[in-house]
């Protein structure tokens, strides 16, 4: 079985570079990947213009594949999407790739064991936009 984690690394204050500052995802390897709809991203982003628990800034300076090698499309850039609902914290790593577009690549906490299937976590992004009100916090990272 292969095994991947990426550790996404996140700027330090006044750009500084702290190693110290990082998330470790762990890989979601299916086939076919969960590709995240189109429109998730513009509507999260007109959210956050109304409600203040969600947070949208760009703040990742670099994301590093650890783990077995296995073939992956090339991903041009990478979200971070973390939410808290009833104080449960989650986290997804996004990548977008120029064949698939945007897919879920790993999720966060990396010692959960994560055994949602893909309805379940296609019904979690859809109600961090549909009942985005329910949750603590959003957080968007780019």
């Amino acid at each position: 079985m292969n095994t991947i984690v990426y550790k996404v690394v996140f700027n330090g204050i006044n750009e500084i570079k702290e190693k110290t500052l990082n998330l470790s995802f762990k890989g979601v390897i299916l086939d076919p990947s969960i590709k995240i709809p189109s429109h998730f991203f513009s509507e999260l982003k007109k959210l956050s213009e109304l409600n203040q628990n969600i947070l949208i800034f760009k703040n990742i300076d670099e994301v590093i594949k650890l783990g077995e090698d296995i073939s992956l499309d090339a991903v041009y850039y990478y979200n971070v999407l973390l939410f808290q609902f009833k104080n449960q914290k989650e986290g997804f790593l996004i990548g977008n790739t120029k064949k698939k577009g945007d897919i879920l690549l790993g999720t966060w906490p990396f010692n959960k064991i994560y055994e949602d299937s893909k309805n379940v976590i296609l019904d979690k992004l859809n109600n961090l936009l549909s009942k985005h009100n329910e949750y603590d916090k959003i957080c968007l990272i780019n």
